[in-house]
């Protein structure tokens, strides 16, 4: 009886084995999937910190690049605008129309600047949001890791900066236009500003 069971069990276990749904995982099958578990998640400022209509800039007597949050090991601070060196006003809003998610940087003749260097990882790529109600006309400002500071419109940005690449998609948006800019490369810091743009999902990938 229990060589007759034995001999039932080896074949509906070879049977199974056959079956044309049966897809064993392969050792380099495995290998991806596993490295895909393992892989870090990227870490993302989304303006969450500070409360809702939080401002920033002169008239609130601001420190020029002093840290002012840290989201997620990314931290915020805020700089000048150029043409003009001006200092306006930076300001954590809802946006005039959807992008992004929640909370958003708003930045009127200021720049935002965003720092990676207390991440456990240095960045290959950074992403953003952003949306433009100022084109074509004022310009806008981006800088990468110290580079010279471009002054032009946000979604026609220089395809380098400092040796990071830089892209940018864009689609119309009511008033403006939107779209995610995405640095290529060991970035470290980031500046970005408009007169006015929204900034938001600023976020860093191991």
């Amino acid at each position: 009886m229990r060589h007759n069971f034995s001999l039932a069990l080896a074949l509906v276990l070879a049977a199974a084995a056959c079956s044309p749904d049966a897809t064993p995982l392969t050792p380099t099958d495995q290998a991806p999937r596993a490295a895909a578990a393992l892989a870090p998640a990227p870490a993302c400022l989304d303006f969450n910190v500070p409360p809702l209509g939080t401002p920033f800039g002169a008239a609130w007597a601001t420190p020029v690049g002093v840290p002012q949050w840290v989201e997620n090991g990314i931290t915020a601070a805020v700089v000048p605008y150029q043409p003009g060196a001006l200092f306006v006003e930076a300001r954590v809003v809802l946006p005039p129309v959807p992008f992004g998610a929640g909370p958003t940087g708003r930045a009127r003749s200021i720049n935002w600047q965003f720092d990676f260097t207390g991440l456990p990882f240095v960045p290959k790529t950074v992403t953003f949001d952003w949306l433009d109600q100022g084109t074509p006309s004022p310009v806008e400002n981006l800088a990468v890791n110290g580079s010279g500071l471009f002054v032009g419109q946000i979604h026609a940005p220089p395809a380098a900066m400092a040796g990071i690449l830089v892209s940018t998609s864009v689609a119309p948006a009511p008033g403006g236009l939107t779209g995610t800019m995405k640095l290529t490369g060991p970035v470290q810091r980031v500046v970005v500003g408009g007169q006015p743009v929204w900034i938001d999902h600023v976020c860093a990938y191991p």
